[in-house]
């Protein structure tokens, strides 16, 4: 953690995320918790090939292929692009280290894929210890693992848990973070231990909610614990067009002043949106004293927008 900005007589500061395994940040903490599980349920002599699934150009792709491949497992991507011809440091490396099965639309990818039901994590709840078994199935022999989307599993859920284990709370009035899938969001607000706020970035919002709703189910989170108050769509109070994907430009140009006054490289995607919105709400009083951002990663992706003028 370290300060990087003060605001009147606020003062933000960074949990370093981004400087995690090629800046993959929670990714890995996810990636890691899906490791160990499926470790402590192969007996010795398995192999299996995960499965990963979503768009070609996520970071949920490249984080998947780049820690599967460095662990030495075999690596399938079932995905979707409208686009086949685009590259994208994912798509690089899917195509690199995977066997991909590409769809030409999300519309496609959901009708041929969803007839596979993802790998069964449901055995056990949340919070068993690593070497206790989560899921009912028990991989033998050479298995394929269908991950869901997004990685939105239970044993990425416990995954999460060393990011909190690493924070003081005594030390903070409030943790913000981009909420890109929900589940990083979800397992603050399961930790539990100072006020939450996510920032909405990733689905508009009413499609935010609506998915977090269909996939609380599968880490185990009763809907009762929800806190919409906690979830924030900047949208609503800074324009909708301003927060699309397609306004890279202006997120270049914000990300360099916040790398500048910062003296970290801000990316533009998730966390130049998250800074800009973390800054207003300060100054209009709806944000005060020792502010942690959790700086998630994703640099690497954000190459491919970097590179566009």
């Amino acid at each position: 953690m370290q300060p990087i900005l003060r605001v009147g007589g606020s003062e933000i500061f960074v949990k370093r995320e981004d400087r995690i395994f090629f800046s993959q940040g929670t990714k890995i903490r996810k990636l890691k918790g899906i490791y160990e599980s499926l470790k402590s349920i192969s007996d010795s002599e398995s192999r299996f090939r995960a499965v990963l699934r979503g768009n070609l150009h996520s970071n949920a792709i490249l984080s998947g292929v780049l820690f599967f491949h460095w662990m030495g497992i075999s690596v399938k991507v079932e995905a979707y692009s409208r686009n086949p011809e685009l590259e994208s440091p994912a798509s690089i490396l899917a195509r690199r280290f995977s066997e991909i099965s590409l769809y030409s639309s999300r519309r496609e990818w959901e009708e041929q894929t969803a007839k596979i039901p993802a790998f069964d994590f449901s055995g056990g709840p949340i919070g068993r210890s690593g070497g206790e078994k989560f899921g009912k199935e028990i991989l033998s022999g050479s298995s394929e693992v269908r991950l869901p989307e997004y990685l939105f599993c239970s044993p990425a859920f416990h995954g999460l848990s060393s990011l909190w284990e690493e924070i003081d709370p005594r030390d903070f009035d409030w943790l913000v973070l981009d909420v890109g899938s929900g589940l990083t969001w979800l397992s603050a607000l399961r930790w539990n231990q100072i006020p939450v706020l996510g920032i909405s970035l990733g689905l508009s919002f009413p499609r935010m909610k609506d998915w977090i709703l269909r996939n609380t189910e599968n880490i185990g989170f009763p809907d009762s614990d929800l806190r919409w108050s906690s979830l924030f769509d900047p949208r609503s109070q800074f324009g909708e067009k301003s927060f699309a994907f397609r306004s890279g430009k202006k997120w270049k140009s914000l990300a360099e002043k916040f790398s500048t006054r910062t003296g970290i490289f801000i990316e533009p995607v998730y966390a130049a949106k998250s800074l800009f919105v973390i800054e207003e709400l300060v100054k209009a009083k709806e944000l005060k004293g020792r502010i942690l951002y959790v700086y998630q990663g994703g640099i690497l992706q954000s190459l491919s927008l970097l590179g566009k003028e």
